[in-house]
């Protein structure tokens, strides 16, 4: 017992004891005195409570982390400020509750920049309205200075006590100016009456160091609660708890909060017809899945993410510029929220998604809500390390489980019967792949951890459960263990080296996957059977057994899907064929639930942040139209949630999540962008007309028939292949040749024993079509990697078809040799010009291009870089030895053929190359008359050291030289990243010259 507990309380008549005093562990009486008020008196040292048991039935524990450890009731999470109340003490108006508190470090290692960490007692109304007597320690940039406080919260909002409309009178106070110190006891008394409240503590050796007290002169004040503990931060530890409590007040928040709501009243699609439940579901009819109302009518969601008052904090200004600029605007959150639902019911828009003001619900849009379990929970204890973004929880960990439970009664209980609510999210993109972005990465994270960590030991207890034995595991994976207690010390078995042991890894992956959406989905079906669960949201993919297993718990599978649009053909790249093969891995119906177009007209930098880049509020419109539409229109998708509200700030949130992009509907300035929001509004509104007609792909040009020409003299045709070229922009193409390489074109002849001269190409008519043939891996006969080059000049919008022809005989002499393009041979180097460029090969060196030049102006060097991961690490190394070197002329184009290797992986490169195993490449470089690029292929990469190592990327890397140096060259273009160009290019402003390269198909970045 603290002295001052016993001190200054001699001769008082004791109600109860308990623990050290002798009798009772604890005793709580619930007395009516003479009168008709009803008093409490708790007293509790820990002292009986089994080890690590939660404290109940006396306390009720609000988050997951409170545990009696050694006679102690101590909590230990990072998680934000965290409550522990007592059970059987109701709201009270008349209140003291005093506890011996000892702190004895942080809860978290690496605290969060700006983190305010504070433990202490409270005055509990509801986690909207308290009042706190703490021991605080300041951000570490601050000084972490160690300081008393106490503090009202009142409707969500800190400090209220010296705030207007909530200011309060203080009454008395006194600091001794002394801070508490890590590890030694500090006794805190907070007295609560009708008139007002006061703060006191005491340190260890009972004297006064902190009182602090304020009058109840203002009826906007938390003047009555529970008492309890809490802490934020700390590793704390409190003991001797006692409480005098009388005057109760009859007050349920759950049952506030649980309040009768009005009637869903939209009716939403009423010729598709459901089951009227009451709430929100999916049902499959006909051939399309569709989200049913409340009312049975059909429903597909439409939202926008983080439509919130407050939008964005901005840690350079210290403040939220959009959530200022509606306080000017708006005055209050009401008239804000008012507003802001009539523009949203406008535009389109029917569901509140994730990060939404609650001030916007009950108005017309359905909402949703966030629960965050995972990523929450990997603060305290994780599988993938919360480093700066999601992390990934340890569901071995029982924590885990109980954590979910808590969290579930705190927000599904009270939404249950709910018609509103559309359903649930589980997390936002935790990081499924681990740090690796492999689909074993969460194995490769669990093999990290050390020998105690539960994951650690559930993933060696799975491998013991299939193999019995280490000898089996060895002999399955090639490896040397002397035991399973060994798996469990070692940590160089990380990555998975045999497809057995890959398999193995991938079925861990499979049972975390098990293990969560079990855990979180049983959590909230304790408490509300009514609602949809509406997955994850993952972050664009997530390993093939984790889809499956999302499916097998969830209502809706969800995902966010940033990807790309063909401006000129209005195709979404890549987005149907993701789409399709995550509703075949889940089988139950998705929901995109993040997906935007950044526009640079905003003038916001842009510069962080996911989405392909855009020049105009009209681009972006257009790739709005095209996502939104096909969206709509697929039968497997039933919801989709454009990102976002508003613009984030120009300098960024904050130094580790520093985006700054342009996905708002509206600005800072709470302003919409009109030529967007209209684009926005037409198609939102066409949603059942666009649903109902259903997925129509892009038509695409069919070949044009043709008949066979008569047969080759003294032979025969053996077979012909279409090839459709298409232009669907509405200019003439500015590059009429077109590359086709023989394994695309037909890959099932066998080119053995086959000429060149037995190849031709033939339009529709029947006339030829000028063409190339090159050899381009120097075996001087057709193969897969050779190609043939067409020139086929294309109007607006025209389609034409080309038949390649294979004969028995020769049926084409190649004649002839561009003009324009010239080269010149020295023993050491080669030279080729055709017009506008220059271009110098040496035999020597391990670049493609040693000098390109354009006009007399040298623009720099051009070399193959890979990216080489091997031993945990990535490394990008370039090639120094040229093997063969052939250069040939043809009819179109000149071809330079380059087996260029790395042998000498220690010598020294220019930059970004780097040191890498051996390796060997072979390219080609094509030069055509008068234009100011060559075009470059990548036949293929090999690997000729002794060690195995990945290739995820490989890059034409065009190094700068513009004006003869590297001074003064920067990266040129808009400088974002994922514009909708598909280039990359240095610029230097003295010289005023570019030097880049793009691609001519969107796979290649």
């Amino acid at each position: 017992m603290h002295p001052l507990d016993q001190a200054g309380r001699e001769g008082e008549k004791v109600v109860g004891s308990a623990g050290r005093m002798g009798v009772l562990a604890l005793f709580l009486l619930l007395s009516l005195c003479l009168g008709a008020q009803q008093r409490f008196s708790f007293f509790d040292d820990f002292s009986r409570y089994p080890e690590g048991s939660q404290g109940r039935p006396n306390w009720e524990p609000l988050s997951f982390g409170w545990e009696v450890k050694g006679g102690k009731y101590v909590n230990d999470e990072p998680l934000g400020k965290v409550f522990a109340l007592v059970k059987r003490v109701p709201h009270v108006r008349r209140l003291v509750i005093e506890a011996t508190l000892r702190i004895h470090g942080l809860a978290r290692e690496k605290p969060w920049r700006g983190w305010w960490k504070v433990a202490g007692v409270v005055v509990y109304k509801d986690r909207r309205n308290l009042w706190h007597l703490a021991l605080v320690e300041a951000p570490r940039e601050q000084g972490g200075k160690h300081s008393f406080e106490l503090q009202e919260l009142y409707e969500g909002t800190w400090l209220a006590q010296n705030k207007e409309p909530t200011r309060l009178s203080q009454t008395v106070a006194f600091d001794a100016g002394i801070p508490w110190e890590y590890g030694r006891p500090y006794r805190l008394r907070l007295s609560l009456s009708p008139e007002g409240i006061l703060g006191e503590i005491f340190g260890p050796d009972g004297k006064l160091l902190f009182k602090r007290g304020y009058r109840f002169d203002n009826p906007k004040a938390v003047t009555f609660g529970r008492p309890g503990l809490d802490n934020g931060g700390f590793l704390a530890e409190f003991d001797d708890v006692r409480v005098e409590a009388s005057s109760p007040v009859k007050y349920w928040p759950q049952r506030r909060r649980m309040a009768v709501r009005p009637r869903y009243a939209r009716r939403n699609f009423p010729k598709v017809k459901g089951e009227r439940t009451g709430f929100f579901h999916v049902e499959r009819i006909g051939d399309k899945w569709w989200v049913i109302d409340p009312n049975g009518n059909g429903f597909f969601a439409i939202g926008t993410d983080h439509v919130r008052f407050t939008g964005h904090w901005c840690e350079k200004l210290g403040y939220s510029p959009y959530h200022r600029n509606n306080l000017e605007k708006y005055g209050t959150e009401e008239r804000w929220a008012e507003a802001t639902v009539r523009r949203l019911l406008r535009w389109g828009f029917n569901l509140l998604s994730a990060g939404h003001s609650e001030s916007l619900r009950y108005r017309g849009l359905a909402h949703t809500i966030f629960l965050g379990f995972g990523s929450t929970f990997s603060d305290y204890d994780d599988i993938v390390p919360k480093v700066h973004w999601t992390g990934f929880p340890n569901v071995f960990n029982p924590k885990f489980e109980r954590f979910c439970d808590i969290r579930a009664r705190e927000l599904c209980l009270p939404a249950r019967d709910d018609p509103w609510l559309f359903g649930y999210f589980l997390d936002n993109e935790l990081e499924w792949f681990g740090k690796t972005h492999k689909p074993w990465g969460i194995f490769t994270e669990a093999v990290k951890k050390p020998k105690d960590h539960s994951a650690k030991r559930a993933l060696v207890d799975m491998l013991k459960g299939r193999y019995l034995t280490i000898e089996a595991l060895n002999s399955a994976w090639g490896k040397d263990f002397r035991s399973f207690d060994e798996m469990l010390e070692r940590v160089d078995w990380q990555e998975p080296e045999n497809e057995t042991m890959k398999k193995d890894a991938m079925d861990f992956v499979a049972l975390v996957a098990e293990r969560y959406f079990s855990i979180t989905t049983a959590a909230i079906r304790r408490y509300d059977e009514n609602h949809m669960i509406l997955g994850c949201r993952f972050a664009g993919y997530a390993p093939e057994p984790v889809w499956k297993v999302a499916g097998k718990y969830c209502d809706i599978v969800t995902l966010n899907f940033y990807g790309r649009v063909d401006l000129d053909t209005g195709e979404p790249v890549g987005l149907v064929e993701h789409l399709t093969k995550c509703y075949e891995l889940c089988k139950r119906p998705l929901m995109i639930t993040e997906w935007s177009f950044p526009a640079l007209d905003s003038g916001l930098p842009c510069k962080h942040g996911a989405g392909m880049r855009v020049d105009t509020q009209e681009q972006k419109a257009f790739c709005f139209t095209v996502y939104q539409t096909t969206f709509f229109s697929l039968p497997f998708v039933v919801g989709s949630d454009y990102f976002m509200w508003v613009d984030e700030p120009a300098l960024g949130i904050s130094r580790t999540f520093p985006e700054d992009s342009n996905y708002g509907l509206v600005n800072e300035r709470d302003e919409p962008y009109e030529e967007f929001v209209k684009v926005v509004e037409r198609v939102n509104r066409q949603v059942y007309e666009i649903r109902m007609r259903g997925w129509r792909p892009r038509r695409r040009p069919r070949p044009e028939p043709a008949p066979w020409p008569a047969p080759p003299k003294g032979g025969k045709w053996l077979l012909r292949t279409p090839v459709v070229l298409d232009n669907p922009r509405g200019v003439p193409v500015s590059n009429p040749y077109v590359s086709l390489p023989l394994s695309r074109l037909l890959s099932e002849l066998n080119w053995a024993g086959l000429k060149p001269s037995q190849i031709i190409a033939l339009d529709a008519k029947g006339e030829k079509v000028k063409m190339q043939f090159d050899d381009l891996d120097f075996d001087g006969k057709p193969s897969g990697p050779d190609e043939i080059c067409l020139q086929v000049p294309l109007g607006p919008k025209e389609s034409k078809t080309v038949y390649i022809y294979v004969a028995s005989v020769p049926v084409r002499e190649e004649r002839g040799c561009v003009e324009g393009v010239y080269i010149s041979t020295s023993p050491g180097a080669l030279e080729i010009t055709n017009g506008p460029l220059r271009l110098v090969k040496r035999r020597e060196s391990g670049d493609a291009l040693d000098e390109f030049s354009l006009r007399r102006t040298r623009l720099g060097r051009l070399f193959p870089l890979i990216q080489q991961v091997y031993e945990g690490r990535s490394r990008w190394p370039s090639t120094d030895t040229t093997e063969r070197m052939a250069v040939s002329k043809g009819p179109l184009r000149v071809i330079l053929s380059l087996l260029l290797s790395l042998k000498k992986p220690e010598a020294k490169r220019p930059l970004p190359a780097e040191a890498g195993l051996p390796y060997r490449t072979l390219w080609r470089v094509a030069v055509y008359p008068g234009r100011h690029w060559v075009s470059v292929r990548v036949l293929r990469v090999e690997n000729i050291s002794n060690t195995e190592w990945t290739l995820p990327r490989y890059f034409v890397f065009c190094y700068p030289e513009i004006g003869g140096s590297t001074e003064g060259d920067e990266v040129g273009g808009p400088g974002v990243p994922n514009y909708y160009l598909n280039f990359g290019a240095w610029f230097d402003p003295n010289v005023k010259a570019f030097y880049g390269a793009t691609a001519r198909w969107d796979g290649f970045r």
